[in-house]
């Protein structure tokens, strides 16, 4: 039992253009805990007051291509967008930190883009990795999307060393993830997503699901 303060300054830049984007984003990563004198809690944390301070920095970049693609009911358009994405997060060591809130992350597509394995404020991961991806979508004359596929690939420069005791960590891993979509024009979409653990040599998801949008 006992209280915490989390503060996380940090500054970003990003510069948008009809062909691309990139991202810059660094910053700090402080929390305080106060926790209750109790001879249990003392026993285990030693002291009732403990910290963490943890830099980050990330960069994000991509483009974007598109060409027109013949069709028999229109003109369609059909886009190339390569991404790539690099993070650095400090170690620092959290065993005797408690845990008010956090748990490891379910991994997905978008989640390799993200600097957080944890949900909560708990737990942060260290980490030197690079993600690179690709998505082509098909696209209607108005600016439908009709089809995408997108596959991206996470590598680890360095093992992450902070690791969530009893639980596998799917986000230490080097992965690959993939989605896809095909929408109809009746309002209906189906989606399909794949995870494959790259360590283990392992699918760790592979899944699909129908979608129904009302009028």
């Amino acid at each position: 039992e006992g209280s915490r303060a989390h503060v996380e300054p940090s500054l970003s830049f990003r510069r948008d253009g009809g062909s691309g984007f990139w991202a810059l984003r660094g910053g700090y990563k402080y929390t305080e805990y106060n926790l209750d004198g109790s001879p249990s809690n003392l026993a285990f944390y030693g002291d009732q007051q403990t910290d963490r301070g943890i830099g980050f920095f990330s960069a994000d970049a991509g483009l974007f291509f598109e060409r027109d693609i013949g069709a028999e009911n229109g003109r369609l358009v059909q886009t190339l967008e390569p991404r790539i994405y690099y993070l650095s997060q400090g170690y620092e060591a959290q065993d005797r930190l408690p845990v008010f809130d956090s748990v490891p992350l379910s991994m997905t597509f978008d989640q390799l883009f993200s600097d957080d394995r944890f949900a909560g404020l708990d737990r942060i991961g260290d980490a030197d990795r690079l993600t690179l991806a690709a998505t082509s979508r098909v696209l209607s004359a108005s600016g439908k999307e009709l089809g995408s596929f997108a596959l991206a690939y996470m590598d680890h420069f360095s093992d992450p060393r902070v690791q969530w005791p009893g639980r596998a960590d799917i986000g230490a891993s080097d992965l690959v993830a993939g989605e896809q979509s095909i929408t109809g024009q009746q309002g209906w979409q189906l989606r399909a997503r794949q995870l494959w653990n790259k360590d283990l040599s392992a699918w760790e998801e592979l899944g699909a699901s129908p979608h129904l949008r009302g009028s």
